[in-house]
């Protein structure tokens, strides 16, 4: 893909926005050319986060949340988050997901549903259906399922 026509790709989708997906832009941007430093990725700092769920946790049952909530430890059970929702490389989530915004480096069983997008990067892996406008994965990701491109 032309650089121009990735730009504007990325600047229509508002990838921009998500900020785990900037690690992925970055790495693609290296690749063809837009970037000759070593590329760093870019990871949401929990202090930025409103709720982390710790490493060293086991949760069963269900999540709800009005605010960002990152996932590091284990859960199972349904999670409804109307904000932004990050699952970390040391997770391991067997749950129904519904939030706004789902950025997923670890493990995940069962469906997931976004209101906007649904992304999963590097190390991620996911075994279920995905409902979101926006889907995206990446190509060293683990995926097994179904997705559905909602409006």
């Amino acid at each position: 893909m032309h650089q121009t026509n990735f730009l504007q790709y990325i600047d229509n989708y508002n990838l921009y926005k998500h900020p785990l997906l900037l690690a992925e832009i970055r790495l693609i941007l290296y690749h063809i050319g837009k970037m000759a430093e070593e590329v760093k990725l870019s990871v949401v700092d929990e202090e930025e986060v409103d709720t982390v769920i710790g490493s060293e946790i086991e949760f069963e049952g269900d999540i709800e949340s009005s605010k960002s909530l990152m996932i590091k430890g284990k859960v199972s059970g349904n999670i409804d988050c109307s904000a932004e929702l990050y699952i970390t490389e040391q997770a391991e989530v067997r749950s129904t997901i519904h939030a706004a915004t789902v950025v997923i480096r670890g493990k995940v069983y069962g469906d997931i549903s976004a209101d906007s997008l649904i992304a999963v990067l590097d190390w991620g892996h996911v075994e279920g259906r995905l409902v979101a406008p926006d889907i995206y994965l990446s190509p060293n990701c683990v995926f097994k399922g179904t997705t559905v491109i909602k409006s």
